[in-house]
């Protein structure tokens, strides 16, 4: 038989060529921070950087596409295998030499004869198949194991949301964790310099002979006690901003000025059960938990389903010959391949077993979820409530610091009273201010706490800084 090229070599080729082709030839680069740090960081900013620097957000967001992959996989199961091999044998196996020249469509008559029958010389084959099985029915893997890839792209997405909202929550908190930080160190700097004021006039006193050496050392004594109290003040500053950094994504050494202030507010005036209703019809992380839930579910489905027999179609296209990427002997065949799994050795049963007692971990989980949504709804709401009385106080003492300063100032101007008195007084309205600073944070971040909480934070939460009821 006359031998030609039938281009198998050329599909092989070209199979591997499409193979590399298609494969990634390099992992995706990470995205580059920027070279230095801004010169002001606004909070609305900070949350915007956050969201697209934070590594936990970039994590989830990677497990949201790889979700979104294996929904693909899921569906792939749908359609039919395609498969190209070529398999390689070489033997003087006498069933072999028979069996593999009449696949090659070469086998002649002398082939027929005893003593090349019984010892028949080494033959060489080269088998090219060409495969394609369509699955029919293989237990519910394809179809249920589909409407579970689905279920879970939906609560990937649901954590995906859960965890921006986490991310703008701590960015929340630490943008205002430093501007408490730095209000705190200002009244401290504060407080230094009036110590310092008051060592230098018992000084003078003492070498008057107006005081005892004990007043003296008790002026210094304070002073150094409030050098202590700055060294923490700074350190606690550094550790804001380096929170900050962490919370968005920038590295941790970065240094800038912050220009967001904090705002006060009214408390809930709607009670906490009606935060309650909202919080468990929009927290995306119980979502989330409750597609889990359904997949569980569908689980136990398709567990019952593998006691049923399986059913696929498959197809085979075969070329034989001695010498590969030649034109030899061909056959096809059509199948219709059933499996019933009589005994698994309680394979089957245990996997049963195994689905139903996820979904009811899940279950549970899903309950104590439930409740602790709760509790974390009265937690923020008793803080922002206990935060606006506290403004109010706040707010009072402030104005009656100023006030005690106006006048106390005005007594200087008229020589009634020492300068220490008038620095005692700035000190104490700085004290005040950092009181309604303090209020402050604590009415905004339990605020941010309860929209985290009820599930409606989100990255408008600086130009919105009110509670939706």
């Amino acid at each position: 038989m006359r031998k030609r090229a039938n281009g198998f070599t050329s599909l092989f080729i070209a199979v591997l060529l499409v193979l590399f082709l298609c494969a990634p030839s390099k992992l995706p680069a990470a995205e580059i921070t920027p070279a230095a740090p801004p010169d002001k960081l606004s909070l609305s900013q900070a949350i915007a950087v956050a969201l697209e620097q934070n590594l936990e957000v970039k994590a989830i967001r990677a497990k949201f596409r790889s979700s979104m992959a294996q929904k693909l996989m899921a569906t792939s199961g749908f359609f039919p295998r395609i498969n190209l091999s070529e398999v390689y044998s070489r033997s003087n196996n006498p069933v072999y030499f028979f069996g593999m020249r009449l696949n090659q469509g070469k086998f002649v008559m002398s082939d027929m004869q005893i003593d090349r029958l019984n010892d028949p010389p080494t033959l060489n084959n080269f088998l090219t198949r060409f495969q394609i099985v369509q699955p029919i029915f293989n237990g519910g893997d394809v179809w249920v194991g589909h409407q579970q890839a689905k279920l879970m792209v939906k609560s990937t997405g649901e954590e995906k949301a859960q965890k921006e909202k986490a991310v703008i929550l701590s960015v929340i908190e630490a943008y205002d964790g430093v501007l408490l930080a730095k209000a705190f160190l200002a009244v401290i700097q504060d407080a230094v310099r009036t110590a310092r004021e008051h060592v230098k006039i018992a000084e003078s006193m003492y070498k008057e002979g107006l005081v005892v050496k004990s007043d003296l050392l008790s002026a210094r004594v304070y002073l150094l006690s409030l050098q202590e109290e700055e060294i923490r003040a700074k350190n606690m500053v550094t550790l804001a901003i380096t929170a900050l950094n962490d919370a968005i994504g920038y590295p941790l050494h970065w240094n800038y000025e912050l220009t967001g202030n904090m705002v006060g507010g009214s408390p809930p005036t709607y009670p906490v059960e009606s935060f309650w209703s909202k919080a468990l019809a929009s927290r995306n992380d119980l979502k989330s938990l409750k597609f889990k839930e359904e997949v569980a579910l569908k689980e136990i489905k398709k567990s019952k389903l593998h006691f049923l027999p399986s059913l696929n179609l498959m197809g085979n296209w075969d070329n034989y010959d001695k010498n590969f990427g030649q034109d030899g002997g061909k056959d096809w065949s059509l199948m219709v391949v059933a499996n019933l799994n009589l005994f698994g050795g309680g394979y089957d049963k245990a996997k049963y077993d195994k689905a139903k007692a996820d979904y009811e971990r899940i279950h549970f989980l899903r309950m104590r979820m439930e409740s602790g949504i709760k509790l974390q709804v009265r937690q923020a709401y008793l803080k922002i409530k206990t935060a606006a009385k506290q403004l109010k106080v706040a707010e009072t003492a402030v104005s009656q610091a100023k006030e005690s300063l106006r006048i106390v100032k005005n007594r200087y101007k008229n020589r009634l009273t020492t300068m220490v008195d008038v620095l005692d007084r700035e000190v104490a309205l700085k004290s005040a201010e950092v009181r309604l600073t303090q209020a402050k944070y604590s009415y905004e971040t339990g605020l941010a706490r309860l929209k985290f909480a009820i599930g409606s934070l989100s990255k408008d939460f600086p130009e919105k800084r009110r509670l939706s009821e």
